[in-house]
C-alpha cells in the first residue's frame, strides 16, 4: 500500500532513506511522562516509553522510526525501535509553541511560535532558516513539501486583520497572501492546528463564533461556512468530511462541501486527540475518563465506533505509524536521470529512467517486489535545478 511521499531535497544525491515493511499500522500515544505504541487493530500495547517530562504535539518522521515533540527543554525525540526518549535534541528560542512540523523528506523540522518560525536541520539540529512574523496562529506544510501555509491574526483582536500566507518551505520567502480583512471582534487564536484534507486543497483557516471556515489552498477562495453547536477543541479533515471535537465526549462529523451534519458520535469519554489511519479507514480517538485512558476507532464510511481499548492517562498527542515505508519517490528541486530501488532483504534491484514529464516515481510500479518485514532502500541521481 502506498502511503506518505518521501522527498529528496536540494541536491544531486544518491542514498535517500530506508525502512521496513511491518505487519500493520501502529497507534503512537504520548502522555504526561510516558506513552506507548499500540497495534492499530487490537489496541494491544507493543511497547512503552518513559520520559522525565511530557512530550507535546508529537509528529512522526516519514521513515516511521522516530517521533518528535515539544518538551520542556526544546524538541524531544522518541525512538520507536528502542522506545528510548531523548528529552531535548534542539533547544529552541521560543516560549509560546504553536506547532511542530516535519518536512515530508524528513530532513527538516519546523518550530512554530506565535512570533516566528525556525527551520531546523534534522541531522545536525542546527537552525538553517528563520522568519519573524507576528500573530502566527497555525502553520501546516503542503503534502509535496514545497509550501508552508500560515494563518495569521495581526493586531488587536477587535480591530486587527486576518491573513492566509503561503511561504516557500526552504527559503521562507512569501509567495502569496490573502487578506480576510478586519477580524470583526473574533479571536482567532486556537490550538488545534490547521488541518489539510488528503488532497491538500482544503485547509481549515478560522473559527468565527459558532462557524468554521475553510479555504481552497490553490485558489485562496473561502469555502462555505460550517455551523457548529459548541466550542471547538480539535479538528481533523478526512477526505470530504471534517471531524470536530468539542469540550465534551462528542465528535461531530460535517460534510466539507455542504456543511451538513453527518453524524454526532458520543465517545463515552473526554476526547483528547484524533488521527486518521488510511490503511484501516478509521479515525483513532484517544482520551480519558476519570482515571482510565481510552482509545477507540471510528469507521470513516459508517461513522460507527468499531473498537475500543485501553489508552493512557494525561495524553498529550497521538500519531499513526503506517504499516510500510513509502516506495514512492518524489524529487524536489532536482531532475533525476536514474532511480534505483533495492530490496535489501531479497537482493532484488530495480533501476529505471524516469520520463521527463514524471514527477513521482513508484518502485513497485516498476517491478520491485516487497514483502512484510523487507528492508528497502530508494536512491536517485540527477542534476540539481
Amino acid at each position: 500500500m502506498i502511503l506518505k511521499t518521501v522527498i529528496c531535497a536540494l541536491a544531486a544525491t544518491s542514498l535517500l532513506m530506508s525502512g521496513s515493511a511491518l505487519a500493520n499500522s501502529k497507534v503512537v500515544i504520548t502522555s504526561m511522562g510516558q506513552g506507548g505504541v499500540l497495534d492499530s487493530s487490537s489496541y494491544t500495547e507493543e511497547g512503552r516509553f518513559e520520559s522525565v517530562e511530557a512530550i507535546f504535539h508529537p509528529v512522526l518522521h516519514p521513515s516511521g522510526e522516530y517521533v518528535y515533540g515539544f518538551g520542556v527543554g526544546g524538541i524531544g525525540k522518541i525512538d520507536l525501535g528502542s522506545y528510548e526518549v531523548t528529552p531535548s535534541v534542539y533547544s529552541d528560542r521560543y516560549v509560546l509553541h504553536r506547532e511542530l512540523l516535519v518536512h515530508p523528506n524528513g530532513r527538516f523540522l519546523y518550530v512554530v511560535d506565535s512570533s516566528g518560525i525556525d527551520v531546523v536541520d534534522n541531522a545536525t539540529y542546527n537552525m538553517v532558516a528563520t522568519i519573524t512574523m507576528a500573530g502566527i496562529q497555525q502553520v501546516t506544510i503542503s503534502h509535496d513539501g514545497n509550501q508552508l501555509y500560515i494563518n495569521q491574526a495581526a493586531g488587536h483582536w477587535q480591530t486587527g486583520t486576518q491573513k492566509f500566507i503561503k511561504l516557500d518551505s526552504m527559503t521562507l520567502a512569501i509567495q502569496e497572501e490573502v487578506d480576510f480583512g478586519a477580524r470583526n471582534n473574533v479571536a482567532y487564536a486556537f490550538e488545534y492546528g490547521m488541518p489539510l484534507d488528503t488532497s491538500g486543497h482544503y485547509a481549515v483557516v478560522y473559527a468565527e463564533g459558532s462557524t468554521i471556515r475553510g479555504l481552497n489552498t490553490s485558489t485562496f477562495e473561502l469555502l462555505p461556512a460550517i455551523g457548529i453547536a459548541s466550542k471547538v477543541s480539535g479538528l481533523l479533515v478526512v477526505e470530504d468530511a471534517i471531524y470536530i471535537q468539542d469540550n465534551t465526549n462528542i465528535i461531530n462529523v460535517y460534510g466539507i462541501a455542504d456543511g451538513v451534519l453527518r453524524s454526532s458520535i458520543d465517545m463515552g469519554y473526554g476526547v483528547g486527540a484524533m488521527a486518521y489511519d488510511e490503511e484501516y479507514e478509521v479515525v483513532h480517538v484517544a482520551g480519558f475518563s476519570s482515571s482510565v485512558g481510552s482509545v477507540s476507532s471510528i469507521d470513516v464510511n459508517t461513522y460507527l465506533i468499531t473498537n475500543t481499548g485501553t489508552g493512557y492517562i494525561g495524553m498529550t498527542g497521538m500519531v499513526i505509524k503506517p504499516s510500510a515505508v513509502d516506495l514512492t519517490l518524489q524529487i524536489q528541486r532536482m531532475t533525476p536521470f536514474v532511480v534505483q530501488c533495492t530490496n535489501d532483504t531479497t537482493g532484488q534491484v530495480v533501476t529505471f529512467t524516469p520520463q521527463a514529464s514524471e514527477t513521482v516515481y513508484n518502485c513497485e510500479a516498476n517491478g520491485l517486489i516487497v514483502g512484510a518485514g523487507d528492508q528497502v532502500t530508494i536512491a536517485a541521481r540527477g542534476n540539481a535545478q
